[in-house]
């Protein structure tokens, strides 16, 4: 119950800072400096903390970066999508993608065993997140066109969910596996707009110093609950939680007073009904 509570936690702050950078005219940048303020955060804890610096037995830093690669690319595709398709219609195909191909993984791998609870659950969650994306106001055959960039970040959440999961699983330290894997993540995201980043990120320091912190500790706690979630869960329990995210966006759509359709309203109730299952599996 403790890990479900956690990564429902995650969700909500994974939300909230998602929201504000579909908030920011300049998206990359804002990723980056959240990002970066968010290694800083996580690595003076680790400094200060009694916790050791501890990557693991074996292979863990190299999965620790391997890891950040999938988190560097997801990065890119995520900029992109959030730039060609409205949130309600690009996440549902990252995040739904993403826990398909996660599950099938850990069913495979013999991580994890399907109960009919847990698969009611889940089938709960997938379908809200896929209703929640019906009725934008694009056309089908434009959403269609640019479904490459939510389809590609779908591709990389999952990759790094296993990369991480997997370094868990050799012991490595969830707070020293963020930092390695977001620091390696970084040069992704700076290198596509390095030429017009300095002056981005002038503006955007200038103008949204309260929105990057929020944004930067959201990050912060977010992930570093997601991976101390799922090293008490599984991998495909653990990314089915995460997903619930959607739910909390709808409310966050309310704040930012975008329009929500009833398709969203819907599928957040579904996500939400699947994960209260998905918690007593």
């Amino acid at each position: 119950m403790v890990a479900a509570l956690l990564l429902i936690l995650s969700a909500f702050l994974h939300a909230g800072w998602n929201t504000l950078t579909k908030l920011s005219d300049t998206k990359d940048a804002f990723i980056f400096w959240t990002l970066l303020l968010s290694c800083a955060m996580v690595g003076l804890v680790l400094l200060v903390g009694p916790q050791p610096w501890e990557l693991g037995d074996g292979p863990g830093f190299w999965l620790a970066v391997g890891a950040g690669v999938f988190e560097g690319f997801y990065l890119i595709s995520m900029a992109r999508a959030l730039d060609r398709l409205p949130l309600a219609q690009a996440y549902p195909v990252m995040r739904g993608g993403a826990m398909v191909l996660v599950w099938m993984f850990s069913l495979i791998a013999g991580r994890e065993a399907m109960s009919p609870l847990s698969l009611l659950g889940t089938f709960l969650v997938f379908m809200g997140i896929q209703v929640s994306g019906w009725g934008g106001a694009q056309t089908r055959s434009a959403y269609l066109n640019d479904l490459m960039w939510p389809s590609l970040a779908a591709g990389c959440i999952a990759g790094y969910h296993v990369f991480y999961d997997e370094a868990l699983r050799f012991n490595a330290d969830p707070l020293a596996l963020f930092v390695v894997a977001l620091l390696v993540s970084l040069p992704f995201i700076w290198v596509p707009r390095r030429a017009r980043f300095a002056a981005d990120s002038r503006d955007l320091l200038a103008s949204s110093k309260a929105k990057l912190l929020a944004a930067a500790a959201a990050a912060s706690l977010g992930f570093v609950g997601f991976l101390y979630g799922m090293k008490w869960s599984g991998p495909g329990y653990a990314i089915t939680l995460r997903n619930t995210s959607i739910f909390f966006s709808v409310g966050f759509s309310f704040l930012i007073r975008e329009n929500v359709s009833r398709f969203q309203i819907a599928g957040a109730l579904l996500v939400g009904l699947g994960a209260f299952i998905l918690g007593l599996a």
